[in-house]
């Protein structure tokens, strides 16, 4: 918000041929072809406390002219088996990060991004979230609400090692992805992108991830 405030006071923008406006509490519905093409939006309102409060749809229609429209992919999040999740909202309950089951938080069970808050925001607003989820479960590890299994090692091994072997021993260890396997990620999507003269042609699955990641691992 505050780049948004920024740039709507500089007079050199307002110059522009090019802008583009914000217009909240709008859901698309449907996308229009005849006539000339649009979308329709139903409208929504806020209900409930400031803090809580959620979008409700509303029985009124609005049609927004439009000549590309772009999905935003992952709308939805999907439940993970044995952790808690609220079905209307599509989110794992929690409290500032920490997981929550009727009420009562989860030891050592924590939430962030889309999973935490629902589908809304921008890349920024993701890394601020991820740093607040972090921040609580530090503030647990130092107060002691939860075991710190690396506080009682004798190892000379950096924490990343010791990471490394816990997390070798759970069942996160073959699909686990290291930052030099995102870098192999990143190298397909640029090397396809640019086979179809685009930047880069981006991987929506996570099975094809893993499929890349496991071919340069073989060879």
């Amino acid at each position: 918000m505050d780049v948004l405030l920024k740039h709507s006071v500089r007079p050199e923008d307002a110059q522009k041929e090019k802008q583009f406006h914000l217009r909240f509490l709008m859901s698309p519905s449907e996308v229009i072809y005849s006539g000339g093409q649009s979308v329709r939006f139903q409208t929504n309102v806020l209900e409930g406390l400031p803090e809580s409060a959620r979008a409700v749809s509303t029985s009124n229609y609005v049609d927004v002219p439009c000549a590309m429209a772009l999905r935003s992919v992952g709308y939805a999040s999907m439940a993970l088996c044995g952790v808690p999740f609220d079905n209307v909202r599509r989110i794992v309950p929690n409290i500032a990060g920490r997981v929550v089951h009727n009420g009562d938080a989860v030891r050592g069970m924590y939430v962030a991004g889309w999973l935490k808050r629902g589908p809304v925001g921008v890349i920024a607003t993701t890394m601020q979230d991820a740093y607040r989820t972090a921040d609580a479960l530090v503030m647990d590890l130092e107060s002691g609400a939860i075991s710190n299994p690396l506080a009682s090692s004798t190892s000379s091994s950096s924490s990343t090692s010791l990471i490394d072997a816990m997390l070798a021993q759970t069942r996160v260890a073959k699909t686990r992805v290291s930052y030099d396997d995102w870098l192999r990620i990143d190298a397909h999507e640029i090397a396809v992108g640019v086979a179809h003269n685009k930047p880069r042609e981006k991987l929506t699955s996570v099975n094809e991830m893993l499929d890349v990641i496991g071919c340069s691992k073989d060879q």
